[in-house]
This record gives C-alpha cells, structure tokens and sequence, in this order.
C-alpha cells in the first residue's frame, strides 16, 4: 500500500503470507440450534445493523457459510463497498452467535505479529478499498476473489506501534460515532415532535385525495413542441436531502416519452415504483417550466387544508414509505398505484399547527446542514490520520 522507506521494523506484507495472515475458506462448524446469520447486508460501515435471518445447520441458505474466529477480521468482497467487522477479545463471545456470508473474506491474524483492530482499521482505510476495487473482477456484480486477496500488500509496524496507532484513530473513530450518535438524535427528535403535536387520536384521519386538488392532464410533449423544460425522472431526486437535486433541459417535442406531466411550485412527486419509493420531494421555485416522469404521482396541496411541506414530511416517514412497500405489485418492477397514495389516510391537524410543524422542520433542516458539514470535516480528519497513520507519521 505505499512505496516510501520504511522505518525500523515495518514491513510491507502481503495478505498471502502465512507467517501473518490465514485466510479463511468457507465451511461452518456443525452447530445445534439456531444461530444469527449476517449478510454484507447486515453490516453497514463497521457496525451491524440487522439480522439477514436465523438459521439453523441443517436449514441454511446456501451463502451462509463462512465461520467467524477469534482475532479475524471481516470486509464485503463487493467492490465499491466498504463493509468491515472483527472478532476480537472484546467480542469473542459473539463468535459462536453469528454465521457470516461468503460475500465477506476472513483474514485471521498471528496474534504475536498483528493487531486485530488495526488491521480493522487498515480495511476502513481509504487507500486499502482504493485498491481492493482495481482488483475487482466480474460482468454483472464485480467482486475480489482469494488469489487477488492474497496479493494486497499492508504496511505491518511492530506490535507496539500498531496499538498505539489503534489507540490514537479509536479516538477519532469515537468522534465519527457521536457525531452520527447526534444526527440520529435530530432525526428522532422530529418523529417525537410529530407524535406529541398530532398523535393519539388527537385528530381525525383523512385520505390525501380529499385535501388535494385535481390537476389538468397536459402533455408536454404534444402541447408545448417548442418550449423548453427542467425534466426531472428518479435520478434527479437526492432521497437523503428529499430535494431535486438535479434536472435536464429538453425541448417539448424531443423530451423522453415518459415526461407526460407538468409541475408547478410546491407540487409533491412520489415515486411509485420499487425500490424508489422514498423518492420524494417538493418541486423548488424555478423560472422554467418542469415536467416529470410517469413513475411519479404527483400531487397539488389544497392550501386551504393543507400545507405542501407537512404533505411533504408525511410522504418521508418511514411509516407511509413502508405501507407503499408492502402493497405495491409486480413482477419485475412492483409499484404502487396514484390511488394507493390518494387513498392513504393521514392526520389532518389545522392549518396553524401544521405551519408550526413546518416551521420546526425547517429550522432542524439548518441545523442538519451544520451537522453534515461537521460530519464532512470529521471524515477528512479522520482520513487525513489514517493515511498518517500507515505511512507511518503517526507515531
């Protein structure tokens, strides 16, 4: 991973070398009962974050197959995905709890020769998953394979600098944790802000399609041959900011068969087809004109009931995102129909306090820029440590 000099008792190594590193093959322990099994699904970043399934030996799907031991360490083959978890003196007793899937390689470590959370923290490392995807092969999903595996080189310091180095960028690592710690706070905070203002049957339930009003069919393409517009399709949408982040300009006549619907300002579009069906967002003030794909509905807020941005933040809860899921259909591609959304009920408070919530949202909204920016400064710090780190200018 580097090509300076190196100091006094650091190596480069290789994963394939055995006097440090065994990589584990596949196949499981013969176990009674049932054990949690881990996908490159269940982890995100280095933490767990679900259970793919609880399995037992006998009844097990066929990826589930890799066995966790002590001091090895864990990353998602996958390329562009940085996927890392260890088993060390910490954890050890989550080794016989868990069965991994043979979409992460286990590198198991001598020990005397390396640390378990600093070779964590080297497959976190920017420069490591740099590599590891040039070495990715495959058509369809590209992934590393064992003998490519073996070949990465690591930057291997004496022991006792390896744990220094831990010691220094666990520290930085705990600052990344609270800050994400603090942004799941914001995000909970408006859910309770929700519920305290609107819940418990404090109002009555009323479908979406009886506070928003019927718009005129037009056909861009047909209607306005010369006219330019903004066409917005699911690309366009940032899910996580919920905005339009991004448009395409086309002429009327020349625009994609699928742009057969023109918005106006503060217009809601929600996407009705799987797995985007938290793409969501209200249409910003713009000068020009803006037409959207078919995959969206769209709906007008009456303004006399309702206010667009609280329409807005009910099409974003996990809640209304969760019962489109679990009704769309279709083989290929499931999707929800105009209706289904039209047909949702929702909490219908006046008017004030549906503006009072807005309000709310918007201020947590300048505060969640502040945080992203934090968290942006956080990354690049904790980066610039790392690259330090194992070029040795750490310690």
């Amino acid at each position: 991973m580097g090509t300076k000099k190196l100091a006094e008792g650091w190596k480069e190594v290789e994963l394939g070398n055995d006097d440090y590193f065994t990589l584990l093959s596949s196949g499981i322990n013969k176990f009674q009962g049932k054990k949690d099994y881990l996908s490159t699904e269940s982890i995100q970043g280095t933490r767990i974050i679900k259970i793919e399934d609880i399995i037992s030996y006998g009844e097990r799907p066929s990826r589930a197959n890799m066995q966790p031991v002590l001091n090895s360490i864990w990353f998602a083959k996958m390329q562009s995905t940085l996927k890392v978890y260890s088993f060390n003196e910490i954890n050890k007793n989550e080794i016989e709890k868990y069965i991994l899937s043979t979409g992460f390689a286990g590198i198991k470590v001598n020990e005397k020769l390396v640390d378990t959370e600093y070779l964590r923290l080297l497959f976190t490392s920017e420069e490591f998953n740099k590599l590891k995807d040039k070495l990715c092969t495959g058509s369809t999903q590209r992934g590393i394979n064992n003998q490519f595996i073996k070949k990465i080189s690591l930057i291997i310091p004496p022991i006792q600098i390896q744990k220094k180095i831990v010691a220094i960028l666990e520290k930085a690592e705990k600052a990344k944790e609270w800050r994400k710690e603090a942004d799941d706070l914001t995000k909970d905070f408006l859910k309770s802000i929700f519920k305290e203002m609107f819940g418990q049957g404090k109002y009555a339930t009323i479908r979406i399609n009886e506070v928003v009003t019927k718009i005129k069919t037009e056909n861009p393409v047909k209607d306005y041959p010369n006219q330019f517009f903004d066409y917005v399709d699911i690309s366009s949408i940032d899910n996580k900011q919920g905005k339009i982040i991004e448009t395409r300009k086309v002429l009327g006549k020349d625009a994609p068969s699928r742009a057969k619907q023109k918005v106006n300002f503060n217009d809601l579009i929600i996407s009705t087809v799987r797995p985007n069906l938290n793409s969501v967002a209200l249409v910003p003030k713009i000068l020009d004109q803006q037409i959207c794909s078919t995959g969206f509905c769209v709906l007008r807020a009456d303004k006399n009931k309702v206010v667009p941005e609280y329409l807005y933040q009910i099409a974003r809860s996990s809640r209304f995102i969760e019962s489109m899921v679990k009704i769309a259909k279709g083989a290929s591609y499931p999707a929800v129909s105009d209706r289904n959304i039209k047909n949702y009920e929702i909490i219908l408070p006046p008017i004030e306090l549906q503006n009072k919530f807005t309000l709310i949202v918007k201020e947590v909204e300048v505060m969640n820029k502040y945080q992203n920016k934090s968290k942006q400064e956080l990354d690049n710090f904790f980066n610039i440590l790392m690259q330090k780190a194992f070029k040795g200018e750490l310690v």
